[in-house]
């Protein structure tokens, strides 16, 4: 995950001893091992923990989990991935860490300080790495930690229903994997092409390896990483699955939690999943005022409990922990919470869905004579998405959406104030019927909380792209999980644009590549409000 600042190594404790060790292909990868007092006998549990980030840098914190996991009698293996730091090989994301993490797994098993009870665990890149090294299935797994991540890695973390997370993925290519280790930047995304502006910025080919391959191309199933063959649904030990409403990834980290839970035969699985962002600052933080990152010891009771249990061979038991925003912690056998009904808020009064960012109505009938709201897309002139620090959002100018939805071609629909808490828990989608004038056409959507001030807060967004845009498409957009109180005298807003830039890749104008070339011209696009709703899951 990029980081606001130069990373500086953190020495607070030092690793018992460093070694090198070899992968299949005889590769060799840098790795240290954190031994807890007395560590020359045998018999320790050990948790395993492979990064892209440096094995002794600031953003996993290797060295404070190396002494808090000592002290439990835990050691600790830290290794840099293939590619990175001290390791050798070509650093290549995603495509080596099944195998890497298979031989780590076999030589933590022979050393003589092993007990041979490992559990792989992580956050975010580091994270996928504990689920590669889990779905191996070696015979010394016993459990694993996931922390703001997924396994769903081409239709989650690269692409949403079709649109390119651009400035998430920009940053993170060019940040971990395409030029000097770790060093901060922000790319001028504005200035284009924008092909010129990544390759300015860094070895820029992963990124266009992954826009040569969006989530329907046969590579991501070649190489296990897509397709029913996703890599969560192979582990067998149990789980513990940990996320923030406001993380870029936790859409991706449900479905693997929901996924797996499922899947007959599948092992303990426990989801925690609290109002925070990908670096667990909490929404309480918001409007933001620091980007200092919660420490490794920050509510990481959980994760100790959950190592404990599975390390000496019980269950954890399966379940779901998870914050009701403004309101507290809550339980759940399952996710969504059972004890739920549907809601379904018309888009209504499309006369005035341009005015922003009041617009039109959010309403529990439809109009009778519906309307059809259009607006011009211009690839040229982008919606902006705000943000521009997604990592840790809810600590760093948390943006009010305000700004985007007077814009002419931004269309709202804003409900009535709540009377009572609204307390939604669980996915949010909305059913659109769309046509434009391009022969495909993008759609950003947010919904947000209206504060009585009129400031406007994001709860949750998301988008698609429309094929055969000239022909009218019933399109549904999932704007994913979440659990938010709306507290009384606030109401919810729903924006839809052509465009949310550089959260997404900007809208193709008529067949141009948005990638390589100038933007295209301005396309006219449209939704019709028959049959239009949004859909929330809220607490009986």
């Amino acid at each position: 995950m990029p980081t606001n600042a130069a990373p500086d190594l953190v020495r607070p404790y030092e690793p018992s001893f460093t070694t090198r060790v070899g992968m299949a292909d005889g590769t060799e990868l840098a790795t240290d091992v954190y031994l807890p007092r007395g560590g020359g006998r045998r018999g320790h549990p050990t948790a395993l923990i492979r990064t892209p980030y440096g094995r002794r840098r600031e953003i996993d914190a290797v060295p404070e989990t190396g002494s808090l996991l000592n002290g439990a009698g835990i050691a600790v293996v830290a290794q840099d991935v293939r590619g990175k730091f001290d390791s050798g090989g070509e650093r290549l994301p995603f495509v080596h860490e099944l195998a890497d993490g298979h031989a780590t797994l076999d030589w933590i098993a022979e050393q003589p300080w092993s007990g041979a009870a490992v559990v792989p665990l992580g956050a975010s890149y580091t994270g996928f790495t504990a689920w590669a090294a889990a779905a191996t299935r070696h015979p010394s797994l016993r459990g694993v930690v996931a922390r703001a991540t997924t396994c769903h890695i081409a239709t989650e973390w690269l692409y949403r229903q079709g649109l390119f997370r651009l400035q998430m993925n920009g940053q993170w290519a060019l940040f971990a994997w395409g030029g000097p280790e770790l060093e901060p930047f922000e790319p001028a995304w504005r200035e284009g092409p924008l092909a010129d502006v990544a390759r300015e910025a860094g070895d820029d080919r992963h990124l266009r390896h992954w826009l040569r391959n969006p989530p329907e191309s046969p590579w991501w199933a070649e190489h296990g990483l897509g397709g029913p063959a996703i890599l969560s649904r192979r582990v067998e030990v149990p789980v513990l699955h940990w996320s923030g409403w406001w993380d870029l990834l936790a859409r991706g980290q449900v479905r693997d939690f929901v996924g797996l839970a499922a899947t007959p035969g599948a092992s303990d699985q426990r989801l925690i999943i609290g109002a925070t962002d990908h670096d667990f600052h909490p929404y309480a933080d918001v409007p933001g005022r620091s980007m200092q990152r919660p420490g490794v010891d920050v509510d990481f009771e959980p994760a100790l409990e959950f190592l404990h249990t599975v390390l000496r061979g019980d269950r954890p038991g399966s379940g779901v922990r998870w914050e009701l925003t403004h309101d507290g912690w809550h339980t759940s056998p399952t996710w969504p919470p059972p004890a739920r009904h549907t809601v379904r808020l018309f888009l209504a009064d499309g006369a005035h869905a341009g005015y922003g960012p009041e617009g039109g109505a959010l309403a529990h009938r439809p109009d009778s004579v519906p309307m059809t709201v259009t607006w011009t897309h211009d690839p040229a002139d982008p919606v902006p998405s705000l943000e521009r620090f997604v990592w840790g959002t809810l600590a760093h100018d948390y943006p009010d959406e305000r700004d985007a939805q007077i814009r002419d071609d931004v269309r709202t629909f804003s409900g009535q104030p709540a009377i009572e808490p609204l307390d939604i828990a669980g996915p949010v989608r909305l059913l659109l019927h769309a046509h434009a004038s391009a022969p495909e056409a993008h759609l950003a959507v947010t919904l947000s909380d209206v504060h009585p001030d009129g400031r406007t807060l994001r709860i949750v967004e998301g988008g698609c792209l429309v094929r055969d845009a000239a022909d009218w498409q019933e399109v549904e957009i999932d704007l994913g999980p979440t659990g938010f109180r709306l507290l009384p005298d606030h109401r919810l807003r729903l924006s839809i644009a052509g465009s949310a830039f550089p959260r997404y890749l900007s809208g193709p104008g008529h067949g141009r590549d948005p990638w390589s070339d100038v933007p295209g011209p301005p396309s006219e696009q449209r939704i019709g409000l028959r049959g239009s709703f949004l859909e929330l899951s809220v607490l009986d």
